[in-house]
């Protein structure tokens, strides 16, 4: 008898432990921002016409080739959005991660490498990736001459994979990054969005979760997510949101 016990709570705490580290929104290792409602409790300035405002992010940028069709569906719908960025192809792909900052949009770290090990890495492994993908964005800030209209977070990350720990968040704490989360997962890189029927799936499963200060997952190296992402403007509109708002450079927890 217990031994069984002593395999239930082995298997609790198994399971707790994934959780943990799994769940950007359970804030178990670090408090991370995922959502912008003003009941959150969160320090953000908004501009918004009204409540019931949602905000866009992308992760994985800048691409080449998806992230300027991106942008030009954004400036169509007059809507700013948050990209969160990877290092490395900020190093590749420079002209085009200037161009999102250029464009008015708020701009974070998504980490230097997205290495599919980084959640496995040490501390120190990772304070210098992080450091790294940082600098990254401090050097877009620089050559984007602060521009009126552009705006760059320096503060703010988003975990690669959305995964935390105590390593993960131990890096964050020193140096001084405020995690920001999501509400809504889109989940669209599982489908193919050449296909209508399957971005209609991505944009029904969005549309079921839709809240004031919502924070929408989305991924701007795909192909087609232009497409995706007009598709979803207009099916949120219908239901009576406004995209057209963004949130503060400057973001922590009140």
């Amino acid at each position: 008898m217990i031994f069984i016990l002593l395999i239930i709570l082995v298997c609790s705490i198994v399971v707790f432990l994934v959780y943990a580290s799994s769940s950007i929104q359970a804030g178990i290792y670090v408090k991370s921002i995922c959502s912008f409602a003003p009941y959150q409790g969160y320090s953000a300035k908004v501009e918004a016409e009204n409540e019931k405002c949602l905000f866009l992010s992308f992760d994985d940028g800048p691409d080449p080739v998806q992230t300027p069709k991106i942008l030009s569906v954004l400036e169509k719908y007059n809507i700013k959005a948050l990209f969160f960025l990877i290092g490395e192809k900020i190093d590749k792909h420079e002209d085009t991660a200037l161009s999102i900052i250029k464009a008015g949009h708020l701009a974070g770290s998504h980490s230097y490498s997205h290495n599919p090990y980084y959640p496995t890495w040490g501390y120190k492994r990772i304070k210098a990736d992080l450091e790294l993908g940082q600098k990254r964005i401090a050097e877009l800030l620089s050559k984007s001459n602060n521009a009126p209209g552009t705006t760059i977070a320096s503060n703010l990350f988003r975990p690669p994979f959305g995964v935390t720990n105590p390593p993960i968040a131990r890096a964050i704490k020193s140096l001084g990054l405020q995690s920001i989360g999501w509400s809504i997962r889109s989940f669209d890189t599982k489908y193919d969005l050449s296909n209508r029927d399957e971005r209609q799936k991505v944009i029904s499963r969005i549309c079921a979760s839709l809240k004031p200060g919502a924070i929408i997952l989305l991924h701007d190296r795909l192909e087609c997510s232009h497409i995706l992402l007009e598709e979803l403007i207009c099916a949120i509109e219908k239901e009576g949101y406004k995209i057209n708002c963004k949130p503060s450079a400057e973001l922590k927890l009140a």
